[in-house]
C-alpha cells in the first residue's frame, strides 16, 4: 500500500500514516524496510522525512504489478 501511495509522489511519514490509517512508528517502520531494500529514498528537510520510490523505471514497473494484482483499482 505504501508503495501504492508513493507512484503519485513524494510524501512525508505523516502523509503516509494519515493515508493508511497508521501511526507515525509504524509508517517509519515499513519504510525503514523499504529503504534497506533500495525500494524507496528519502530526504530530510528539517524536522520531516520525505520518501519516494527510488527510480522513474521502477514506478512503472509497480504501476504494473499493483494494477494487475488489484483489478478492483
Amino acid at each position: 500500500k505504501i508503495l501504492m501511495l508513493l507512484r503519485t509522489g513524494e510524501k512525508s511519514v505523516n502523509q503516509i500514516a494519515a493515508a493508511l490509517f497508521m501511526s507515525n512508528s509504524s509508517a517509519a517502520e515499513h519504510l525503514s524496510i523499504l529503504h534497506a531494500g533500495n525500494l524507496v529514498t528519502k530526504r530530510r528537510d528539517g524536522n520531516r522525512v520525505y520518501y519516494r520510490t527510488s527510480f522513474l523505471e521502477f514506478d512503472g514497473f509497480i504501476s504494473t504489478l499493483l494494477d494487475n494484482a488489484n483489478p478492483e483499482t
